[in-house]
């Protein structure tokens, strides 16, 4: 297909696009834990939006046809991709500017991700999680989690419909190549076999931290208690799954960790986030993007540590009634115990 006007300027827009894309969650009101199911193996994960994409990228959307994702795809849409529709701006001419930018990545995905059923390995692995944080915090419930197809957008979020993982990052399983991506979209390459466990306990956390009122998950919130939201979403879904779903670069950062704290605490008192948080587009080599993840979980990390009640602990990180207390009571003061390197 020859490539049009509009397609030109959404080549050359598309970079600029996706640096305003974050990892990040949405704040859904009115969750109630009554509602879903308090018991792991009662758990769901809904692929139906998965297998519907891929209809509407063969039947067309690969080449431009923006018609077919709308009424193969968005119009069957289960009840967490309307949510997702909705909380990130998803329409078929938006699908279609991305699939044909990175129609060589998406032909690579296709098989792998056409494969994924609800009996995946990775969903057992991600109801034994659900099962261990369970016996660490009586509260837990389990929404569902749907898997989906956005535009580059985010690769996990939270919705009143539940956990939304966004599909289109997992290309690691697949090989699919990256030359061609966003800087953000290349940087955020997932495997679902290694990542999707410990992403899902990261959104999971968040889902629980906003059934129990936590401040961090508020958009006014101050930046410390923003970053012991995110931060601790990492920590509590590494207390269910072993892994934080930053650890990676966590463990690199650790050698400035003291540089870093000793800016946090200029700003943290405030709301201004951009230095700190869902910034990866704008980030250097000199300043990453998401440092106030780091910063969170640190503290996290150490006043759990500290904690002689590890059960009341984890019920205050998840709950955050007062995040300057938290940090006062951590004791944290720009260090902590060695991060090792992960070897993926």
């Amino acid at each position: 297909m020859r490539m049009t006007h509009r397609f030109r300027e959404i080549v050359r827009a598309w970079p600029v696009l996706v640096a305003a894309a974050t990892l990040s969650c949405d704040t859904p009101t009115g969750i109630n834990p009554a509602d879903y199911p308090n018991n792991p193996a009662d758990a769901q994960f809904v692929v139906d939006d998965v297998r519907r994409f891929w209809a509407a990228y063969d039947a067309g959307g690969r080449d431009g046809n923006a018609t077919v994702f709308q009424k193969r795809y968005l119009d069957s849409a289960t009840s967490g991709l309307k949510n997702f529709i909705n909380v990130r701006s998803i329409t078929a001419q938006s699908l279609v500017d991305v699939v044909y930018v990175y129609r060589a990545y998406y032909d690579a995905l296709r098989p792998v991700s056409m494969a994924i059923t609800t009996s995946d390995p990775a969903f057992a692995e991600v109801r034994a999680n659900y099962a261990r944080i369970k016996e660490l915090y009586s509260g837990a419930f389990f929404p569902p989690v749907t898997l989906l197809f956005g535009r580059f957008n985010t690769g996990g979020t939270t919705g009143s419909a539940g956990m939304l993982i966004g599909m289109e990052f997992y290309g690691v399983d697949a090989n699919a190549p990256v030359g061609g991506l966003s800087a953000f979209a290349r940087d955020n390459q997932f495997s679902l076999r290694n990542d999707f466990p410990p992403l899902v306990a990261h959104e999971h956390a968040h889902i629980l931290q906003i059934a129990a009122g936590a401040q961090g998950v508020m958009d006014n919130a101050t930046l410390l208690a923003k970053s012991l939201s995110e931060g601790g979403a990492d920590f509590v879904g590494e207390l269910s799954s072993g892994r934080a779903t930053y650890r990676r670069k966590y463990a690199f950062w650790q050698a400035r960790e003291l540089e870093f704290w000793t800016e946090f605490q200029r700003d943290m008192q405030g709301t201004d986030k951009r230095r700190w948080l869902y910034n990866q587009g704008s980030a250097t080599a000199e300043w990453p993007g998401d440092l106030g993840y780091f910063i969170g979980y640190r503290i996290c990390q150490a006043f759990y540590a500290k904690a002689a009640d590890k059960t009341m602990a984890l019920k205050e990180l998840i709950a955050q009634r007062d995040a300057f207390s938290i940090l006062q009571r951590s004791g944290y003061a720009g260090n902590g115990p060695l991060i090792p390197v992960p070897e993926r």
